[in-house]
């Protein structure tokens, strides 16, 4: 397809609490995409994944853990990305375990495709898992439904009182590679003409920079939007999820996200992929 000036150009966005933060200042036109007309496109993650796959948007945030089936036809942006710096996807319970004990346990978890299952596989391979949307895992739990829940950035914004943390896969990873867990990124389909892509991911990274410099401001505009039941739970994850990595991932960024994949393909968790071409 050839693209030229004032073509509509698709951006997939997830629905969560931190991808609305770090698109707020583009979706109220606070920040202007030069030239550019864009269409944000918000999803779950579990959609954004699978129309990478179709290559459906010409700019998306996917899973870092879904690279394997897009990675012919996107490059990953410098900005974009979520990490979790020391923090991560977290595997709850109702009742108080020991992390032994997770083997014989049923798991509620809002997705397979999304980096979380992925380091969850990576940290207990073969657990048995449920899929439910992602506002039912927490009261999945909470009901007894299930033993465990694996809370993903969909669904760590969610009230999760009363459970029993027994273990956070981002401070797993931290101690084992010194690294930030590489959550979600942000792909360009590699058929967009480069000048448009660099002004579409300049605006992203102007969308970024401005709900980290305005953070109290933006974050409030975020909660008042999607009223979350927990507004302090939804705005201590805001503060850790979106920040600097965010805006520029740099050689920190990369280094993540490749230690993860190749990680998970020399545990035959994925199949091996292309190194990723970083733009």
């Amino acid at each position: 397809m050839r693209y030229h000036s004032g073509m509509k150009i698709k951006i997939g966005i997830p629905a969560s609490l931190d991808g609305r933060l770090m698109f707020h200042a583009l979706s109220v036109k606070k920040i202007a995409a030069e030239g550019l007309d864009i269409e944000l496109r918000p999803a779950d993650i579990e959609t954004l994944n699978d129309r990478a796959s179709r290559a459906e948007n010409e700019l998306s945030v996917v899973s870092v853990g879904a690279w394997p089936y897009i990675c012919p036809k996107y490059a990953i942006a410098g900005c974009g990305a979520t990490f979790g710096d020391g923090w991560g996807p977290r595997i709850v319970s109702r009742e108080v375990m020991e992390d032994t004990d997770l083997a014989a346990m049923l798991f509620a978890t809002a997705g397979t495709t999304t980096s979380a299952f992925l380091a969850l596989q990576l940290y207990r391979p073969g657990l048995k898992v449920m899929l439910l949307p992602a506002d039912k895992v927490v009261p999945a739990v909470q009901t007894g439904l299930v033993e465990c829940a694996l809370l993903d950035h969909e669904t760590q914004g969610i009230s999760d009182s009363g459970l029993h943390c027994i273990a956070d896969l981002g401070d797993w990873w931290f101690r084992k590679t010194g690294l930030p867990l590489p959550i979600t990124c942000f792909v360009v389909r590699n058929d967009l003409e480069s000048q448009m892509a660099t002004l579409a991911i300049k605006a992203v990274r102007d969308s970024i920079r401005c709900a980290i410099d305005n953070h109290a401001a933006a974050t409030q505009a975020v909660l008042d939007q999607a009223g979350p039941a927990d507004r302090i739970a939804a705005a201590s994850f805001l503060k850790k999820s979106v920040t600097d990595l965010s805006a520029d991932m740099g050689e920190t960024g990369k280094k993540a996200i490749l230690t993860f994949l190749s990680m998970a393909a020399e545990n035959n968790l994925m199949p091996p992929c292309p190194i990723p071409d970083f733009v």
